[in-house]
């Protein structure tokens, strides 16, 4: 197995493709505001109303301010800018579409199994390995981009949808932009991704923080918000892409949506949550090391120990609600633990199954073996990281304000 080290973390070195993207922007300075993505977002789309004034312009100007700070540099504006447009464009769609099929909003969306748990703790893993099974069905990145089809916009002579195939060369520029993500967060076209995505296109969730490293003031506007509207914005979504590729039940993950489980229930009261545990401090030093590498394009000096307190303050955040509000759901989470995750995927297959009443049949078996058998873990690499090397602390600082959940969750440690 290739051991993967962020050898120049502290002293960054742009790789020629990374400097090349980063003049390019200081060349083309973008127009990031929200004029421009709703006129970038009508020529994408052809449409005219963004759809229903619940506040999204209002919480994209909170998103354009955190992309003017003075220390984002201009490819932070530029990528934001493409962004926005791509994901106003896709809540044009979603609310066109179903404005003109009424009936789109009767199709039920029956007890989704939807995983959370910290970033970095294996729920992409889990959720792809659930996915596995046909039965499921589940949103993968190439639909996600772009839930609803150009009219006219269907698969080509060869058979491969557009959308499928923008979506891979999108991938391949961020492997020229960020060369771990394939062993980090794997992008490829099929995998399945999170509902970070969906909630986007309302201008929810926390996709913000995940591009721009941290983003306090989104931090402090999003907290003071229900976020009900945005979970019956997902069910739409869900809806119209069950429209276009019915499957048996929905699978879904978002870590994020362990702070928001009593907005979740009002929403899908039957869902089912799989909740993922590992040692947080694995969690927080992979999250505050992967955006500290990226923070190299997108700021023009970067606080590592801000990094490190702002991912571990958040995890601390999505995690203490989840002590708190699990009681509301308590007989229909599943807890899987990384470590016995990693040892063994399929207890984490028969713990689902069983909570959820999926009976797990022999095509379903092959299908999970063979999603195993091709993605064994560090297949493409294993990054190591340095807590100590890298912020100057000990695991055991990071870990302390995590002792509670660490004790009711029974979750071992991992970083010494």
């Amino acid at each position: 197995m290739v051991e993967l080290r962020f050898d120049d973390l502290l002293d960054p070195k742009l790789t020629p493709a990374q400097q090349q993207m980063v003049d390019f922007a200081e060349a083309h300075p973008a127009d990031y505001s929200v004029d421009a993505v709703l006129a970038g977002a009508r020529a994408r789309t052809g449409l005219t109303e963004p759809g229903p004034d619940n506040g999204w312009a209002e919480r994209l100007q909170v998103w354009i301010d955190v992309a003017h700070e003075p220390n984002r540099r201009e490819l932070a504006r530029v990528s934001m800018l493409a962004l926005s447009i791509k994901f106003l464009a896709n809540r044009m769609r979603i609310y066109d579409f179903a404005a003109r099929h009424p009936q789109v909003r009767e199709i039920e969306i029956e007890a989704p199994v939807m995983v959370i748990g910290l970033p970095r703790s294996g729920t992409s893993h889990l959720v792809n390995l659930l996915a596995a099974d046909s039965r499921f069905r589940a949103a993968p990145l190439w639909e996600l981009n772009q839930m609803v089809p150009h009219r006219g916009g269907g698969p080509g002579p060869d058979g491969i949808d557009p959308r499928y195939q923008a979506t891979a060369a999108a991938f391949a520029a961020a492997q020229a932009a960020n060369p771990y993500i394939k062993s980090w967060h794997p992008m490829d076209p099929w995998r399945i991704e999170e509902d970070i995505e969906i909630l986007a296109a309302d201008f929810s969730g926390y996709y913000p923080e995940h591009l721009l490293q941290h983003a306090a003031q989104w931090r402090d506007y999003y907290l003071q918000h229900d976020q009900t509207q945005h979970y019956e914005f997902q069910k739409l979504c869900m809806q119209v892409m069950t429209w276009f590729r019915p499957g048996e039940r929905w699978l879904t993950k978002y870590p994020a949506h362990i702070e928001n489980i009593p907005a979740l229930l009002n929403v899908f009261p039957d869902a089912v949550l799989v909740e993922t545990h590992r040692d947080p401090v694995g969690s927080v030093v992979s999250q505050a090391t992967m955006h500290s590498y990226m923070a190299r394009t997108w700021q023009h000096e970067i606080d590592y120990a801000h990094h490190l307190d702002y991912w571990r303050d958040l995890s601390l955040r999505l995690l203490e609600s989840g002590l708190r509000d699990r009681y509301l759901i308590e007989s229909r989470v599943v807890d899987v633990r990384y470590d016995t995750m990693v040892a063994d995927n399929w207890s984490a297959v028969r713990a689902v199954y069983d909570t959820a009443g999926i009976e797990l049949t022999d095509r379903a078996r092959d299908e999970i073996q063979g999603f195993i058998d091709n993605n064994v873990q560090g297949r493409d690499g294993r990054i190591v990281y340095d807590l100590r090397g890298h912020f100057g602390v000990e695991p055991v600082q990071v870990r302390k304000p995590f002792e509670d959940y660490m004790s009711r969750h029974d979750v071992p440690i991992e970083v010494r």
